[in-house]
């Protein structure tokens, strides 16, 4: 088997150096690796080459891991017999998003602000409610670039519930902030 496999970042396509490549084998009807063959190191220039003598009962899978990226355990095939293989492999950048929530029409000390996404269960309460945390969607980071991702609190006013919608697209490798102002 020969295969050039290039490992880059979402979207912006830009090679990440030294990024782990791990290529597994598993049997046609599974659909994935699960024995690992080897691991290898990309260069400079985001690429690596992978050029071994194959057992054909197996098919063979390559994918990527490096820090300060998202482990999205994502496997692509590498094709059994076929020669000059291009393989591109995509990591999504961590992000992180910082809200800033602040109080600017208070009714009274009873007023309430709740997210509950993810590991973000956060309740604050009062009329003057100006606090930054940060946020996250069932994990830590987000996935820089990749998506424009919508959210929904509710805030308590005169015991009247009502939802607040945000939006915001994480910048790779960055921490963004949001303001929510209710």
């Amino acid at each position: 088997m020969d295969a050039k496999i290039k490992v880059v970042e979402y979207k912006t396509e830009k090679p990440i150096p030294y990024a782990t490549v791990i290529i597994t084998r598993g049997k046609p009807s599974s659909g994935i690796g699960t024995q690992q063959v080897t691991t290898l190191t990309t260069n400079e220039n985001g690429e690596v080459l992978y050029n071994e003598k194959i057992d054909k009962e197996y098919f063979y899978y390559a994918q990527a891991k490096v820090d300060k990226y998202i482990d999205n355990n994502a496997q692509n095939v590498l094709v059994p017999g076929e020669r000059c293989q291009d393989v591109t492999l995509e990591l999504y950048a961590e992000s992180y998003v910082k809200l800033h929530v602040k109080n600017v029409n208070p009714f009274n000390m009873y007023d309430v602000i709740k997210f509950g996404i993810g590991c973000t269960a956060v309740s604050l309460q009062g009329s003057s409610i100006d606090s930054t945390f940060l946020f996250c969607d069932y994990g830590f980071a987000f996935m820089g670039n990749f998506e424009l991702y919508n959210y929904a609190c509710i805030s308590t006013k005169n015991n009247i519930d009502s939802a607040i919608y945000f939006s915001f697209l994480p910048k790779p490798h960055d921490t963004i902030t949001v303001s929510i102002n209710y």
